[in-house]
């Protein structure tokens, strides 16, 4: 597991608006790869096309949808 990988799982355990936020940046974005902030580490999450495709249908199944940001 990389660095990062290992941080966001620490980090969306113990703060759910971490989670919160990245659902909604996961719903909102257009490209596979979403920006994600951990503590003061700005990175990102890079999915495969499939994958991508997948969790955003999880998403809108769970009740999330299309949020506008601001």
């Amino acid at each position: 597991m990389s660095p990062s990988a290992a941080m966001y799982n620490e980090f969306v355990k113990h703060d759910e608006g971490a989670m919160e936020s990245l659902k909604n940046t996961l719903m909102n974005s257009e490209d596979v790869e979403v920006p994600l902030q951990l503590g003061d580490l700005d990175t990102s999450i890079r999915f495969v096309e499939s994958h991508w495709r997948d969790i955003r249908t999880i998403l809108q199944e769970m009740g999330f949808g299309l949020h506008l940001t601001a």
